[in-house]
């Protein structure tokens, strides 16, 4: 996991990102994302966001049952969503692999898991369908760019 970079788009404004900046109070991490913007008098200005904390202890400690570090909007959320995930995934597996789960628990995480998977596999279809669908834009694209191409050197 990365924090955002100059001229990414901020998780928080969406504006281009100038720089970050990075700060350390009492042991912890916060992140800060700066742009330059215009005023409305056209002055050049500096706005900043706050990305959060690299992690977020008092909440990770009160969900240490989960077996994560929550994080900031300074990492991606699909990179938090997967640590977030495979950290559970990892907690729950020891829980099975030792004993320490109770009959119930295991058929309540059973029906979850399984809902969870059907949903997963219908989003991951309409992902790769998306993500056809944009080849498939980018391929026409190319094919009209060449043909546009082709007529203006003739």
């Amino acid at each position: 996991m990365r924090a955002p970079r100059p001229g990414e788009a901020c998780p928080v404004c969406g504006l281009p990102i100038d720089w970050v900046e990075k700060r350390v109070r009492n042991g912890h991490v916060y992140y800060y994302a700066y742009h330059y913007v215009k005023d409305e008098n056209g002055k050049r200005k500096v706005k900043k966001c706050y990305l959060g904390a690299d992690r977020y202890d008092y909440v990770s400690r009160k969900n240490y049952d989960l077996g994560t570090a929550f994080r900031g909007m300074a990492y991606s959320e699909a990179d938090r969503f997967s640590e977030y995930f495979n950290s559970a995934l990892d907690k729950l597996s020891a829980k099975v692999q030792s004993g320490a789960l109770e009959p119930e628990e295991a058929r309540h995480w059973l029906g979850l898991l399984k809902d969870m998977n059907s949903r997963l596999e219908r989003l991951m279809a309409l992902l790769e369908d998306y993500l056809k669908e944009l080849s498939k834009q980018a391929q026409a694209s190319e094919a009209y760019t060449a043909g546009k191409e082709l007529k203006a050197s003739a």
